[in-house]
Order: structure tokens, then sequence, then C-alpha cells
């Protein structure tokens, strides 16, 4: 007997979640369009998130395990036994909005020809402060097909739990590299943006959380990021926007570095493009440890009265 082929896939790596698994699996088993399957790969947990999954009974459900091999791997994995055309991934501590599927499903109608699709970011941060994200450009009325790198130098338009891809383009750029320990998202990214533009939906439809050091809190993962954005440099050069896309993640790697006393920051500054920097950003660039550190200390305070300034 054929398998039902669903209109989404949904795929969600799964390692040691136990805390979030449930609220993330609810929130997809809640959405208004229903045509989907899930797929949870549990990626080696030694916690009880895999117990906390076998608890749901959806027959939407498909559980895989394999031993611990990364999010890219785990990933890869769920797309390679997808019955859908098109991909979603979540994040096992992130969440969708009721109306997450129901939204991308009607931009993909509308736009028939195109193969990544998102929405805007809701932003979760380690206070669980939430906001919209902010992107350098005035979030439109309708939705608007969008070049990537352009209008990813603020914030990235693309995040992994809000995009859907279409499978057959997924497998075309190579999926995940599993051979990046950090990064593997940004990398897939750029190889998105040097082919295709993006659907952007001007709706919030998924939240993900962030952490006080947006993810990059081990030291040894500032290096990793700066050679992983190395290797599209010569690209850059006849590509302005990729080139900016470059020097925005160089100078970012750095400010947290430095704040963080990571020598690694020598590595990125000495990346960084000065006349890809804004004025702001060139001031930046001059402050000590100490300097940024207050800098980042009165960005907090203002965070807590509602007020969001970055150096982007």
């Amino acid at each position: 007997m054929k398998t039902k082929s669903h209109f989404f896939s949904v795929v969600i790596p799964l390692y040691n979640k136990a805390n979030y698994i449930q609220n993330c699996i609810k929130s997809v088993l809640q959405q208004k369009f229903s045509d989907f399957e899930l797929i949870i790969i549990n990626d080696g947990s030694t916690d009880c998130s895999l117990q906390k999954v076998e608890a749901f009974t959806d027959p939407r459900i498909s559980i895989k395990s394999q031993t611990n091999q990364g999010a890219a791997t785990a990933r890869n994995h769920g797309v390679d036994i997808a019955s859908a055309k098109w991909i979603a991934f979540l994040d096992a501590d992130d969440v969708w909005k009721a109306n997450h599927l129901s939204v991308l499903h009607e931009a993909i109608s509308k736009f028939p020809n195109e193969s990544i699709f998102t929405s805007q970011a809701e932003i979760i941060d380690h206070k669980f402060r939430t906001r919209k994200a902010t992107y350098n450009f005035k979030i439109p009325k309708n939705t608007v097909v969008l070049p990537y790198f352009k209008n990813s130098l603020a914030h990235d338009l693309l995040i992994t739990s809000g995009f859907v891809i279409e499978k057959e383009f997924f497998n075309c750029i190579g999926k995940f590299d599993k051979h990046i320990a950090s990064g593997q998202d940004t990398d897939l990214f750029i190889r998105i943006g040097l082919q295709k533009n993006i659907v952007f939906i001007p709706k919030t439809t998924f939240s993900y959380y962030v952490n006080s050091e947006n993810n990059l809190s081990q030291s040894p993962r500032f290096k990793e990021r700066i050679i992983l954005l190395e290797k599209y440099k010569k690209q850059g050069t006849n590509h302005k926007f990729l080139k900016l896309y470059l020097n925005q993640n160089w100078f970012s790697i750095y400010l947290k570095s430095k704040i963080q006393e990571d020598q690694n920051w020598k590595l990125a500054k000495s990346k960084i493009d000065l006349n890809c920097l804004s004025f702001k950003q060139k001031i930046l660039l001059k402050l000590s440890t100490n300097e940024l550190k207050l800098v980042k200390h009165l960005q907090e305070k203002l965070k807590q009265a509602g007020i969001y300034k970055s150096a982007f």
C-alpha cells in the first residue's frame, strides 16, 4: 500500500531537550493547516526527551533514533525519509504559532515558482522577553520576494525554525554540511542565497529562543564560525551584498568574542573590511573590552525598558 504524501514534512532534530520538546510538538499539532507529517529524529538523547515524545499518540508523528551525530545529520536524515515536497524545520526548543503552516501554504500557492519561504520572526531572549525581529528593510504590507544577502544585514531573513524549503532544491544544494561543528545553518543559508531569492511573509508565525550569548557561549565556536565565513570570501569579491553580509557576521563575532575575552577577536577583526562598516560600528571597533562590556550593560538596561538597540 502506497504511503500518503503530505504537503509538508516537519523535521525536528532532538538531543536532550526534555524541558522543551513537549511544547514544541504541541505547537506543531495545533496547526490550523493539518496536512503534514512530523518526523522527529532522536539524536542519541541521554535525558528523558525520547520518553516525552513517545507520550504523543498522533498518527502523523514518526520517531527515528540514531546515535549522536549532530543536528545537521539529524535534519538531513529527516529530509531523506520525508514524503512531502516541502520541508519545514523546527528546533526542539522553539515553537510555532497556530497559523505558521497555513500562512506558508498560502504563500506557496501564490508563488509556485519559488523554493524558499519564511515569515517574520519573534525573538524570545534569555529573560523570556519577546519582540519582533527588525530587519534592514521596511516591513512590507504584502508578501514579497527578496534577495537574501541584501536583506539580512541587520537580522537574518532565514531562521532554521521559520522557513520552508523545497525538498528537491535542498538536496540539490547539498543539504546541511555535517562536517561543520558550528554554523551549519549559516552555511546553508549562504548557499541558498547564492542561488535563490526568499519569499518573505510580513506576519509573525514562529518564536525562537536566543540565550544571552546568542548561542556562541563556547570559545572554540568563534574560530569555527570565522573559518566557515572565510570559504565564501572569494565569491564575495564579485557580490556586493554577500561581501557586506560576511563583514557583518565577522563584526558580530568580533564583538561577542572580545566581550567574552576570547582571543579569537583578533582573528575576527583581521577579516573585517572597514569600508563596509557604519560610523557607529567603527566607533565600537575602537573600544576596549571593558568599554564594550559597559555598552553591553547599557544595551541590556534599554532592553528592560523595551528599547532595542543594536550595532547593525
